[in-house]
């Protein structure tokens, strides 16, 4: 990860973050819980459990707890690509999932490839943005972490060979906690 000067230190920032704009995976729309196919629904799950095994607690009935965490995971579908292909956005929840006590979260981008998804984006926050930029096939993505009340870390994220990878961070603070 790229470090992340506040202001202060950088100076005048070129960035200006609306969180107005800022989206959040809704708690109704989890793995186990949308109309999915079998099949999809299968290979989410399978995308899920293979994203957490890295830091997934295992002292916890294994299996079991692996996959009701992929199935509470939080998703949604965006065409990122304008080629009519919906990547997956996924945010695990709770504390098995990789939460955190200031409510940030993995936060997971796949691209389809064939009958199942590959990883494209991983990071950890709260809410996120797509950038459209001109003359770009992919959107850069914003993930939006809360660090306390009034402190957010931006990251910002750009595709590139396949996947999207860390290009700036900055850290805001609220306008009324200044």
């Amino acid at each position: 990860m790229l470090s992340c000067p506040s202001v202060a230190e950088r100076g005048r920032s070129s960035f200006d973050w609306d969180a107005r704009r800022d989206r959040r995976l809704g708690f109704s729309q989890r793995v186990g819980g949308v109309s999915l196919p079998a099949a999809e629904r299968r290979a989410i799950q399978d995308a899920v459990k293979k994203a957490l095994l890295p830091d997934f607690d295992l002292g916890l009935a294994p299996n079991q707890s692996l996959m009701q965490v992929a199935s509470a995971s939080r998703i949604g579908f965006v065409d990122l690509g304008s080629d009519g292909t919906r990547e997956l956005v996924v945010q695990p929840v709770g504390i098995q999932g990789g939460c955190g006590a200031t409510g940030n979260c993995p936060f997971w981008v796949f691209r389809k490839v064939g009958s199942s998804y590959k990883l494209i984006l991983s990071s950890q926050g709260e809410t996120f943005q797509i950038l459209q930029r001109p003359g770009r096939a992919f959107p850069d993505i914003l993930v939006v972490a809360r660090d306390s009340g009034s402190e957010r870390t931006l990251r910002m994220y750009r595709f590139s060979g396949g996947a999207y990878s860390e290009k700036a961070c900055y850290k805001a603070v609220e306008p009324d906690a200044r």
